[in-house]
């Protein structure tokens, strides 16, 4: 597994946006997600891609971690052997997401695990 980018959670887009674009960060389009209840927009860098992640009002989980404010809050990994990697961390970890295609990687499957600690780690098929 490679690492792809860190999930940050916010309330609005556009101003987390501009805010990382002093990074030097360039914004790409905005993505309704309507299976995962959430808009998505990646911020490309030179060696780093941040996912901007806008919880939908229903969308209860990501909404009561966001009571704790503007966080990083996963790292998203490339995995060459998704279901390999899908087994092995779900013996690991508790999985909050089974693999489920996802529109902001072209369909291809995602899934998420939380370790003890509260943090996210998701898997993305490459």
């Amino acid at each position: 597994m490679k690492m792809h980018h860190i999930g940050y959670l916010t309330d609005n887009i556009k101003k987390s946006s501009k805010d990382f674009s002093y990074l030097n960060l360039k914004r790409r389009k905005i993505i309704k997600d309507n299976k995962f209840k959430i808009d998505i927009c990646f911020l490309h860098g030179k060696n780093l891609i941040i996912e901007l992640i806008k919880p939908h009002k229903n969308n209860y989980g990501l909404k009561k971690l966001k009571k704790k404010g503007s966080i990083a809050y996963h790292i998203g990994f490339k995995s060459n052997n998704f279901f390999k990697d899908y087994k092995k961390l779900s013996k690991k970890f508790k999985t909050i997401i089974r693999p489920t295609k996802a529109i902001a990687f072209n369909n291809k499957r995602v899934a998420f695990f939380k370790k003890k600690d509260g943090y996210i780690i998701e898997i993305i098929e490459k």
